[in-house]
């Protein structure tokens, strides 16, 4: 089976797109079963992982409403977790609260409106939009994958009808946005 485009090539994607470096300290909102963390860590960064579920690898918590200080983070990662978020305006408003001043919030998600909005969304947040690329041909080829494969699972949320795009966004904190 092909592996979810979310793992681990989106990630170092991200990561090269945005600049980076060890040994930054980076948040994933949303972690999952924690393969974004355990990437990051094996390349020396000082990463934790939030989610509503945790196996131990990550740690339990909403992260609409992530239990850390302001400003604790030098990048915030978030992939496929802000769609189903149900609110990705509070999501955005609580990526910019935790990262300090000049950090990068790496972003990969599905996106149904128009890109401008995406834009904007991040921008009236208080993030300057450093990088941006669409990679929905490799979404759309892992998902007629799982399809065809039988592997395919409905998504918790409810999905719009119509077009969607698959986007990998780096937004550099520009400052405490107010």
């Amino acid at each position: 089976m092909i592996r979810h485009p979310g793992g681990t090539a989106q990630t170092k994607k991200l990561l090269t797109l945005s600049g980076i470096r060890p040994p930054a300290r980076i948040l994933d909102l949303g972690a999952g079963d924690g393969d974004t963390v355990a990437l990051l860590r094996s390349r020396t960064f000082d990463a934790t992982g939030l989610d509503l579920r945790s196996d131990g690898s990550t740690e339990t918590g909403d992260f609409l409403n992530a239990p850390y200080p302001d400003q604790s983070f030098d990048a915030v990662i978030s992939e496929c977790a802000m769609f189903v978020s149900g609110d990705r305006q509070k999501a955005v408003t609580e990526a910019f609260r935790l990262l300090r001043d000049g950090g990068r919030f790496l972003y990969a998600d599905v996106w149904f409106e128009p890109e401008a909005d995406i834009r904007s969304l991040l921008e009236h947040s208080g993030f300057h939009i450093t990088a941006m690329e669409d990679v929905t041909p490799e979404w759309q080829r892992y998902y007629l994958n799982c399809i065809w494969e039988g592997t395919f699972e409905k998504p918790a949320c409810e999905i719009p009808k119509g077009k969607c795009r698959y986007y990998l966004i780096v937004g550099e904190k520009i400052s405490e946005y107010k």
